[in-house]
């Protein structure tokens, strides 16, 4: 170990003991839920209480319902829990001066709006329980801007305890404590029951080698400065149980958001509700960089606005290998793949065997419905993004851990926006499967599909059922133009026998040139009249979509809240 871990562990140690904070601030009682809140003045402050964090809970999971909407606070006590506020003319000038490792169950951190940006990299490594969630909080100004923390110049402080390994990893991250600074920790303990929400988080990024980028630095308190690592994020979670995350703005970063898990069932991340985030502008270019990287189990991402990530990026916009997984409710906007369902890979063997509360692999389901996807070309490696990837094939991990099964992707709005080229394939691929251990069946069932032309005077692309290979069965879909079959004849080996993807299955594609109802296409509002024949798909869906009640919502999806 270098002498900056060494360095930065044994201050957070001492900084434990002596509850370090805000040059003798103290919290205030705890207040009232964020909705409810009147944040006033500083207040009085008052010594830390005598307790301390459990860093001894090992929990045991429990299969995966899709039911959860995030950890909350219903059972926290009128005035249980302390209330640390953060900012101008509050007790704490600046994040690192909250005693992080103090946090308790029901406890705030509010961190409230300014016109300079914050540039602490926090860390917070503590857990809440069942119903007493810990809340991390930004407090928006009147005109509901979001707190704002620029990674461009970070500090980290070593009074965090954090894991060697994660030091300078994101803005804002969540993982284990270290062993110096909490040596009362036991193996399989994991940060959870927490609530992140309403901040901006930009410019937590590593420059590419060799661009023309610039160099971000990220430093830890008293060592000299220190350019961010290539992978890092503006939230990275490396490991975390039950977390909230709601109502931020991540841009220019790395990766916009990240989640890993390691170490069987000891470090392995579970339970997260993602909701009402914007996300976009995120990568550096290089193909390991996305807007939105996540590996878990237990995943439902819900009404969230990711838009285009950066420029020329070899990386995609959204890149997820959970495990029991629903998207819902989402716009996604560009990249090589909309959204990359690829296999389960750092905690792969145990992720793969896992089973939801139903009895079946999580690893054989996806859920993916009413979101709005857009399909825009040219990209690094397609003429058109793929809207749904789907598995590594033999090019990453262990192919024993691939996926298979079922993709259930019902009641999504789909658009594809690009010039047609007569002289060259120009399709923008629905579903792209990689594997071919086992048999998948991707159903397609209640969507609309529009083409269109990027410049006047020139025709849409056309869709593709398939990449290369799979089963399709598109049930009662509407689409403004004949869908093919195959995007390319592969010629790596990847046409398994018994995969043909020949056309098959796609009979209940409607081809139609009605007005798809769009309220405002040329402006790019592609949200829908009541009058959109989208609503006349009326397909029925297979038991497993009722019996886990993820029915079509019928909702739109949000517009970006920068």
């Amino acid at each position: 170990m270098n002498g900056r871990y060494v360095f930065a562990t044994a201050l957070a140690a001492a900084c434990l003991l002596a509850a370090c904070g805000g040059g003798g601030f103290a919290p205030a009682a705890h207040q009232a839920p964020s909705a409810m809140r009147a944040h006033a003045a500083a207040p009085t402050p008052y010594p830390l209480p005598k307790k301390t964090p459990d860093f001894t809970t090992v929990e045991k999971p429990v299969p995966w319902d899709y039911t959860s909407t995030g950890p909350d606070r219903s059972a926290c006590r009128a005035n249980e829990g302390l209330t640390y506020r953060v900012g101008p003319g509050q007790a704490y000038p600046e994040p690192h001066d909250v005693p992080w490792l103090r946090l308790l169950p029901c406890d705030t951190v509010l961190i409230y709006w300014r016109a300079q940006a914050y540039t602490d990299a926090i860390y917070i490594a503590v857990r809440g329980k069942n119903h007493k969630a810990i809340a991390v909080e930004g407090v928006m100004n009147k005109s509901g801007q979001r707190p704002l923390f620029d990674g461009s110049h970070a500090m980290q402080y070593a009074s965090q305890g954090m894991d060697p390994y994660e030091i300078c990893a994101g803005m804002i991250s969540i993982g284990l404590p270290s062993s110096t600074a909490v040596p009362q920790q036991v193996y399989g303990y994991t940060p959870g029951y927490i609530i992140v929400e309403n901040f901006e988080v930009e410019n937590a990024f590593g420059k590419y080698p060799g661009s023309n980028q610039p160099v971000y630095t990220c430093t830890v308190s008293g060592q000299p400065v220190k350019p961010w690592a290539e992978f890092v994020a503006g939230l990275y979670i490396d490991p975390a149980q039950h977390l909230l995350i709601k109502n931020n703005y991540f841009h220019n970063n790395g990766l916009g958001a990240f989640t890993n898990s390691l170490d069987g069932s000891h470090h392995q991340s579970r339970d997260f509700y993602v909701t009402d985030n914007t996300i976009t502008d995120n990568g550096n270019g290089e193909a390991s960089q996305h807007n939105y990287y996540f590996e878990l189990v237990g995943e439902r991402v819900i009404h969230n606005y990711f838009g285009p990530p950066i420029a020329h990026t070899q990386g995609e916009n959204i890149k997820d290998r959970s495990v029991c997984v629903e998207y819902a409710d989402n716009y996604i906007d560009s990249g090589n793949n909309l959204i990359a369902f690829r296999d389960p890979q750092s905690n792969g063997d145990y992720e793969w065997h896992q089973m939801d509360a139903y009895g079946t692999q999580c690893a054989s389901q996806l859920y993916v419905h009413d979101n709005t996807f857009v399909s825009r070309g040219p990209t690094e490696f397609q003429a058109m993004s793929v809207i749904d990837g789907f598995g590594d094939g033999v090019v990453e991990g262990d192919p024993q851990n691939n996926r298979f099964g079922v993709v259930y992707f019902y009641n999504n709005v789909v658009i594809a926006i690009g010039n047609k080229d007569p002289y060259g394939l120009k399709s923008a691929p629905v579903f792209q499967n990689a594997n071919q251990l086992k048999p998948t069946t991707f159903y397609a069932i209640n969507n609309l599909f529009y083409s269109a032309p990027q410049t006047k005077g020139h025709q849409g692309p056309p869709f593709a059922a398939c990449y290369w290979q799979q089963y399709v069965n598109f049930t009662s879909d509407w689409a403004s133009r004949k869908i093919q079959t195959k995007y390319a004849t592969a010629t790596d080996g990847n046409d398994a026998v018994g995969t043909p993807c020949d056309g098959s299955g796609m009979s209940g594609i409607n081809v139609s040139k009605a007005n798809p109802g769009f309220v405002d296409f040329a402006h790019g509002d592609f949200h829908l009249t009541p009058s959109s024949p989208f609503y006349t798909l009326k397909g029925s869906l297979p038991a497993p979509i009722a019996q886990r009640h993820l029915q079509p919502t019928n909702g739109s999806y949000p517009t970006p809240s920068p």
